[in-house]
């Protein structure tokens, strides 16, 4: 319910609201950080029924589509990413930054 009301915050306020999941390290998932792994992941579904809601009102980044399972390598535990796995994720959000602040500004 949290996420939900900044949402409809951030909607009335006409801010454009980006969420993304979070990515992790797959290959420690049999481990001891199994019940984490299982955490991130109900937050993943979370942010992803959010997303299906709000469609068209809020852009979702699935970084755990894109980097779980993928990038294992840039992880330095279950959740913490190494610098390439910070550069990764940060070059995968300023695209889509970039790209909704272009699409803002030709709408205007």
């Amino acid at each position: 319910r949290n996420i939900k009301c900044i949402i409809d915050h951030a909607l009335i306020a006409k801010t454009d609201v980006i969420l993304a999941t979070m990515p992790y390290n797959s290959s420690l998932k049999e481990t001891a950080m199994a019940g984490s792994a299982f955490s991130i992941q109900q937050c993943n579904a979370i942010s992803r029924q959010l997303q299906s809601q709000y469609a068209t009102e809020i852009t979702l980044v699935d970084l755990d589509s894109l980097m779980t399972g993928v990038k294992n390598d840039q992880f330095a535990d279950l959740g913490h990413v190494t610098e390439e796995g910070k550069m990764t994720k940060a070059s995968i959000l300023a695209k889509v930054i970039l790209n909704k602040a272009r699409a803002n500004s030709y709408s205007k």
